[in-house]
């Protein structure tokens, strides 16, 4: 948007010069502003920033001289007309110590404003890109520190800092240019960092982003209006770059989104989940040994923990699992080290980690009566759509044993009971089965309730706290 005042005394010429101005761009890329009083102008310049301005050169309140030396100082990059009905050489060359460049002599031609117009547009136009140059040259002179204090006009901005990861700019820069337009103040590049300062608010700038569709990547977001803290909060946003390895897609990371537990913290995830799962395994509860692998990567990314932190905790869980179970060094497992290291996503961490565990059940022996969790736990997970699984079933027909004494022993090695673990994992599979739009009767059979359908929906209710069809819309 190009703001335009008109300044002429003379009404009618006032309304004239501004009706033809109009014409020759599209209203909505200007916004002209029409006075006849000097004086009312000046004060209008105090309070807004001017890109272009057409004044008469003789008023009787304040002259256009001295319009123009105000303008200057308030709005030094606007583009100046003068119109005058004296042909004055005396005003010209004082006009043009204050950049004057076109003089329009009354009654102004229709073709001499448009060309001072066009003219004046395009001067402005590169003078605004050497101004945005310059400011970017002395904030990256702040960044680096050979300038100790930010520019001023960045500081009267208040600007909104953008960085992403320079290597993106290729792939981002066109559309956020389309996008944002305006909006940029300056842009420039720092360390691997393209950034960004937009006047555009928060609320503003987040709407934007989430409604396009990115490829992966980090956008950086956060405030300039503390100066003493902006080294911080760059270094910051160069940090936040290695996240994209915790999502599929661009997204919107901000300082608050850093302040979460300890890398210590973290630490002492990884131990528990490495003190719990050889227990799990031994008792062939790969249904828990999954799901803490799973909780403690999803710890990692919501504390979005250090990158390289969790690459070595996952290739020593890996190293420790392989030599544990001696687990055969197929071709994945022979490069599990290398593909942890070069992994560029949380995805590649997670499947390994599984792999290793179906290879570890792949080689348990199914049934031991020796271990009753293992055994109870490997029929439920390949037994559990068997409608008469139970205690007694598996005493009758599997382990041979006294229900009662398997139901007990079970309880004091996993301090869960058999029934309320066979539910879990039956309501767990019920779930993906929902969401891949089974029926509720293809469900129930699946999952062991195959004649009673509604006690299934029921059970379902109970553990889910909602219905199969309620739980389908919710996840829809």
């Amino acid at each position: 948007m190009i703001n335009i005042l008109v300044v002429d005394d003379e009404p009618i010429i006032a309304k004239g010069i501004a009706k033809k101005i109009r014409s020759f761009t599209d209203s909505q890329q200007q916004n002209v502003t029409v006075f006849t009083s000097s004086q009312e102008a000046l004060a209008y310049l105090a309070q807004h920033a001017v890109d272009l301005i057409f004044s008469d050169i003789n008023m009787p309140e304040l002259s256009g001289l001295e319009l123009v030396e105000a303008l200057q100082k308030s709005n030094p990059q606007s583009e100046i007309v003068i119109i005058t009905g004296f042909g004055s050489l005396a005003y010209a060359k004082q006009a043009m110590e204050f950049g004057v460049r076109h003089f329009l002599e009354k009654p102004v031609q229709p073709q001499q404003l448009k060309t001072a117009y066009l003219d004046s547009l395009e001067r402005l136009a590169k003078r605004k890109v050497n101004w945005r140059h310059q400011l970017a040259n002395d904030f990256n002179r702040f960044l680096i520190g050979e300038s100790a204090t930010m520019p001023p006009a960045i500081l009267e901005a208040h600007p909104l800092l953008m960085m992403f990861d320079a290597q993106l700019e290729k792939a981002w820069l066109p559309l956020l240019q389309k996008k944002l337009a305006e909006k940029i103040f300056i842009h420039g590049h720092y360390q691997n960092a393209c950034y960004f300062l937009l006047t555009i608010t928060e609320k503003e700038l987040m709407l934007l982003l989430q409604q396009q569709t990115w490829s992966p990547g980090i956008f950086f977001v956060a405030s300039c209006k503390e100066p003493a803290t902006l080294h911080t909060t760059i270094n910051l946003g160069l940090l936040s770059f290695e996240k994209e390895f915790y999502f599929k897609r661009g997204t919107i990371l901000q300082p608050a989104d850093f302040k979460h537990p300890t890398p210590d913290q973290i630490l002492t995830a990884y131990f528990l989940l490495k003190e719990n799962l050889p227990r799990q395994l031994h008792q062939q509860d790969f249904i828990a040994a999954k799901q803490a692998v799973d909780t403690f990567l999803a710890e990692c990314q919501r504390q979005l923990a250090p990158v390289k932190q969790v690459q070595a905790q996952v290739s020593d869980l890996v190293a420790f699992l392989m030599e544990t179970y001696e687990l055969q060094r197929d071709t994945i497992l022979q490069e599990a080290s290398l593909r942890i290291v070069f992994s560029n996503q949380i995805q590649s961490l997670s499947f390994i980690l599984h792999y290793c565990l179906a290879q570890i059940k792949q080689q348990q022996a199914p049934l031991d009566a020796n271990n009753i969790p293992a055994s109870l736990n490997y029929l439920i997970e390949n037994h559990y759509a068997n409608e008469n699984l139970s205690l007694r079933w598996i005493a009758k027909n599997m382990l041979f044993l006294n229900p009662d004494y398997l139901g007990r022993k079970y309880y004091q090695l996993t301090g869960n009971k058999f029934n309320n673990k066979l539910v879990e994992f039956r309501m767990q599979k019920a779930e993906a089965l929902i969401l891949n739009g089974k029926s509720i009767h293809e469900v129930a059979e699946a999952v062991g309730y195959k004649n009673n359908p509604e006690y299934f929906c029921q059970v379902f209710k109970k553990v889910k706290g909602t219905t199969p069809h309620r739980y389908l819309q919710l996840k829809e």
